[in-house]
C-alpha cells in the first residue's frame, strides 16, 4: 500500500499510513525517491514528526521549516494535502530521473531562494498581496506565492483563504533553457521596477535545453475569459502568437457569467439574475467563452511579475463580478425595488446602470479594472436641473485596490445613490 506508480500518481495514496494510525504502536513509515526521502513518525497512532531530506548531486540538506509544515499537516490529519505533497515530490523525482546528468531541480531551488530574497529585503505589508512579488512562503516542492486576497479574506482573520500559485517544475513538449544561477538583480532598492527584478539570463547561467518548464499551479483553479488566457499564454511563450488556434481558441469554454455565478445566479430564459438585498442585478453584456484555469507554465523568472498582473487583473474582476451575482441575500421588501443592469467587458472593465428609486433618474457606475488589479470607479448620475453642489456633480475618483481594494459593486450601488442625493 502507498506504493507509487510510474505516471507520478499513488496506487493507494496513504493507505499503510492512514492505517497504521488505528495501531497504538511506535512505527517509523519511510517514502524513498532517488532526490527525496520522507520520514513519518508515529507515537500510539499519532504522527510526532514528519522530516523531509533533500538530495542533490553536492550532498543531502534539511529544512526545518519545512519539516515543521510537514508534521503539521501530518498532525492534523490533512491527508489530501499531505497527499498532494507527496505526488508532487515524487513528480520532480522522476523529471530528475529522466535526465540523470543534469541537476534540474537547482533551477527551482534558486527560483525559491530568488523570491525569499526579495521578502527578506522588502517585506510584504500589503493585506491584500496586490503589490510586487505578493507573498512568497517556502514548500516542500518548490515555492507558493500567494498573489491575491479579497476584502472578504482579509476581513474574516480566521481564515487564510486566497488565491496563489505553486511556482514548480512541469514536464512539456517544448524544449527550454531553464536558469541554473541566482538571476536575481543587484542592487534593487525602492526605485527599482517590479519588471527589472530579474535579469534576462546569457547562455552561461543556463543549463541544456530540456522539455522542462517552470509550472505555476493556481490554487485554487481560477475562471478566465477564453481571450485573456490565450492573451497571457502567447505573453508567457510567444511562439504561441503565430502558432494556429488551437481547440481551447475554437470551441473551448462556457459563458464566463455562468461559469463564476456558479449555482448562485438564477438563470432565466438564458439571464443571469441574482437579488441582493433591495436590488436585483441583471447580466445583460456578451457571452463571452470562460475556462478553468488551474496550471500555466513560463521559462524564467522575468515572466513572474507579468502573470502575476494579469493573475490580479481578472481576479479583482471575478470578485467584483461575484459581489453582484455571488450569492442571494434576502430583501426587506418583498420584491427588489432596484433593478440593475450589469454589463461585462472581462477582465478590464464592468457597467452597472440603474434608475433611481427617488429622483428617477438613470444612474451609471464604469468601473475600469487595469492589470494589477488596481480599479478606478467613474460615477455618471444623469439628471435633468444643474449641479448646484460637488456632492450632486458627476465625479471621477481613482480608487487604489491596494489601499481599498476591490470594492464590491453593489457597495458602489449604494454609495452613488448618496452621491445623488
Amino acid at each position: 500500500a502507498g506504493e507509487w506508480d510510474l505516471d507520478g500518481r499513488c496506487s493507494r495514496p496513504l493507505a499503510a499510513y492512514e492505517s497504521v494510525q488505528l495501531l497504538r504502536v511506535t512505527v517509523q513509515v519511510t517514502l524513498y525517491w532517488n532526490t527525496f526521502v520522507v520520514d513519518l513518525t508515529l507515537l500510539a497512532g499519532e504522527t510526532t514528526d514528519a522530516k523531509l531530506l533533500i538530495v542533490t548531486p553536492t550532498g543531502e540538506s534539511r529544512d526545518p521549516d519545512l519539516d515543521r509544515d510537514l508534521t503539521a499537516c501530518a498532525k492534523n490529519g490533512d491527508y489530501e494535502t499531505l497527499h498532494m505533497v507527496l505526488e508532487s515530490l515524487c513528480r520532480l523525482d522522476m523529471i530528475s530521473q529522466k535526465y540523470p546528468g543534469v541537476d534540474i531541480q537547482s533551477s527551482l531551488r534558486c527560483l525559491q531562494r530568488d523570491l525569499l530574497e526579495i521578502v527578506a529585503r522588502h517585506g510584504t505589508s500589503d493585506p491584500t498581496c496586490l503589490a510586487g512579488f505578493g507573498r512568497p512562503v517556502k514548500r516542500c516542492e518548490g515555492v507558493a506565492i500567494v498573489f491575491y486576497k479579497s476584502p472578504q479574506q482579509v476581513a474574516d482573520e480566521t481564515s487564510n483563504a486566497s488565491l496563489s500559485i505553486l511556482l514548480t517544475l512541469e514536464q512539456t513538449l517544448t524544449q527550454t533553457s531553464l536558469p541554473h544561477t541566482s538571476l536575481l538583480s543587484s542592487p534593487i532598492d525602492a526605485n527599482t521596477p517590479y519588471t527589472d527584478y530579474f535579469t534576462i539570463p546569457t547562455p552561461s547561467h543556463l543549463l541544456a535545453p530540456l522539455p522542462v518548464q517552470f509550472g505555476a499551479v493556481i490554487q485554487p483553479s481560477m475562471p478566465m475569459a477564453v481571450s485573456a488566457l490565450r492573451r497571457l499564454r502567447c505573453q508567457l511563450d510567444p511562439s504561441r502568437s503565430s502558432a494556429p488556434q488551437d481547440a481551447l481558441d475554437t470551441q473551448g469554454g462556457v459563458p464566463l457569467h455562468h461559469l463564476l455565478a456558479g449555482s448562485s445566479g438564477s438563470p432565466q430564459d438564458g439571464e443571469l439574475s441574482c437579488s441582493v438585498g433591495g436590488y436585483r442585478f441583471l447580466f445583460s453584456g456578451d457571452h463571452v467563452r470562460g475556462v478553468s484555469v488551474s496550471r500555466l507554465c513560463f521559462s524564467h523568472p522575468h515572466q513572474i511579475y507579468p502573470m502575476l498582473q494579469t493573475l490580479r487583473q481578472h481576479a479583482v474582476y471575478n470578485n467584483l463580478f461575484n459581489s453582484c451575482f455571488g450569492a442571494s441575500v434576502p430583501s426587506p421588501s418583498p420584491s427588489p425595488s432596484t433593478v440593475v443592469e450589469v454589463v461585462a467587458h472581462p477582465p478590464s472593465s464592468l457597467s452597472l446602470m440603474f434608475v433611481h428609486p427617488d429622483t428617477r433618474n438613470l444612474t451609471s457606475i464604469q468601473v475600469e479594472i487595469a492589470e494589477g488589479g488596481v480599479i478606478a470607479a467613474t460615477l455618471f448620475p444623469h439628471r435633468s436641473r444643474s449641479y448646484s453642489d460637488d456632492a450632486a456633480a458627476p465625479h471621477k475618483e481613482p480608487i487604489n485596490a491596494t489601499t481599498e481594494p476591490s470594492v464590491p459593486v453593489q457597495e458602489a450601488t449604494l454609495s452613488s445613490e448618496r452621491s445623488t442625493e
